[in-house]
């Protein structure tokens, strides 16, 4: 879904597509894919598949010397695993991400973002920065938690109604659902890996 989308965007963009090729979840092995783009003489390699997926393109982009100006991937490089598997091959590579430590935003409540790095360091020592997933599942808890005081109870229906009426900032960014419960204000970041 997201590479389509993608894939329509560029072309809307006025780029030259030059390959697009699915492939199936968990692929280990890409190295035909990363093979015909660099067949295609790509400029910029997309990946919309997960952490795993973005490694074997990566090395195979690597060991086949796939000469892109630009190597993005959905999912990837925003996890400390895609790093550790990569090391310097992760340099320069583009990724999505909902969070990262380095995001200014300032709470209503709770920690700011450097305080809630440095809890999550001094509470689990060596696991590095927490990812978007720690932080998105800590926002999560903090949205139900200002709901339940904005509701002053824990009658489901109230609570229920006040994560609708919800908006507020945490060090996650700002928090205000739509009438699906999808966060309407939550924007992406980019980040390029370096020294890796």
């Amino acid at each position: 879904e997201v590479a389509e989308g993608v894939n329509t965007y560029a072309a809307s963009k006025g780029m030259n597509v030059v390959l697009y090729k699915k492939y199936k979840n968990g692929a280990t092995n890409l190295s035909a894919e990363v093979q015909a783009a660099k067949a295609a003489n790509a400029d910029i390699v997309l990946n919309s598949g997960h952490l795993q997926e973005a490694i074997a393109i990566n090395k195979a982009a690597k060991e086949q010397k796939v000469n892109a100006k630009i190597f993005a991937y959905s999912v990837g490089p925003s996890t400390p695993d895609f790093i550790t598997a990569l090391g310097k091959d992760a340099n320069y590579v583009y990724g999505g991400s909902q969070w990262t430590p380095q995001v200014k935003y300032t709470p209503a409540f709770y920690l700011t973002v450097p305080e809630y790095v440095a809890a999550y360091k001094a509470k689990y020592p060596g696991l590095g920065d927490p990812d978007y997933h720690v932080a998105e599942s800590t926002a999560a808890c903090l949205a139900l938690q200002r709901a339940i005081e904005k509701a002053g109870s824990l009658d489901p229906k109230k609570v229920r109604d006040a994560l609708a009426a919800l908006d507020v900032t945490v060090f996650f960014g700002q928090v205000k659902f739509d009438s699906r419960g999808i966060n309407i204000y939550k924007p992406m970041v980019v980040e390029q890996i370096q020294n890796g």
